[in-house]
């Protein structure tokens, strides 16, 4: 009873603070914040609390492929949205999105090679989608966007943790990377502002996955054998430290 409390009050709480912390710096921002591990991040801890360190570990490594998938749907939706609109482009990036968990559903690899192949799928992904040239937009989100985000976000951390042990490491950490957030941004983004907001919103998506992969390659190679609240801790500040820096990076190279 006393996880089912924290899953229903901890996950709509931070994606609450995230979100509004987002709206008040813009898409780059936000899809730096979106980028980190805002749903998957809290069913990984309640795996370790609620099953075992070894089974939250094994869906960490899983989950660096989900980050694969997850860039592969931002890729897909902004080349799309070139030509069509935002039904289209939703379509072509979930599809693509769930092609990838399903192909890497049977790919076992060790961790570090994993990782590394994540990393260098997200750099390359950050160049295949187009730099936008046109001024900022102020995206003025709907009023049921943040209930909406809370509402899923914990729906999801909820489901996944429930069927964990049917679903196993493998399928849990590859569906805890399910783009619900990043699909509704993108398509407000497309539906009212056009290609140049999906593109520096998806840019932003998928820098933020760098600090994604830190988190789970840190909690998959410490957390069987070190304190799990020291694991996760470490973790979460690793990648909100990537984070920065790399907003820090973004910023100077737009005024350079």
């Amino acid at each position: 009873m006393f996880f089912f409390f924290l899953k229903l009050t901890l996950t709509p709480l931070m994606i609450a603070m995230v979100t509004l912390t987002a709206r008040r710096w813009g898409p780059v921002v936000s899809g730096l914040l979106v980028g980190l591990p805002l749903t998957s991040g809290p069913i990984s801890v309640f795996l370790a609390l609620e099953q075992d360190k070894t089974f939250a570990a094994e869906s960490a490594h899983s989950s660096l492929f989900g980050a694969i998938a997850v860039v592969f749907f931002c890729i897909a939706y902004a080349r799309s949205a070139e030509k069509f609109s935002w039904p289209v482009a939703a379509t072509f990036g979930l599809s693509s999105f769930f092609l990838s968990v399903w192909l890497f559903s049977g790919l076992a690899l060790p961790l570090l090679l994993s990782a590394a192949l994540t990393f260098c799928t997200v750099a390359a992904g950050f160049f295949a989608v187009k730099k936008s040239t046109a001024a900022f937009t102020n995206i003025m989100a709907p009023r049921w966007d943040l209930p909406f985000r809370m509402l899923t976000a914990t729906t999801l951390v909820l489901l996944l943790t429930m069927l964990s042990e049917r679903l196993g490491p493998r399928w849990v950490g590859l569906l805890s990377t399910f783009p619900v957030f990043i699909t509704v941004m993108s398509i407000f983004s497309h539906a009212l502002y056009g290609l140049s907001e999906v593109n520096r919103f998806e840019r932003g998506v998928i820098a933020g996955s760098f600090s994604y992969i830190i988190f789970f390659l840190l909690v998959a190679l410490l957390l069987p054998t070190c304190n799990m609240l020291l694991v996760y801790l470490g973790a979460s500040l690793a990648a909100v430290a990537l984070n920065f820096s790399l907003l820090q990076l973004l910023t100077r190279v737009k005024a350079a």
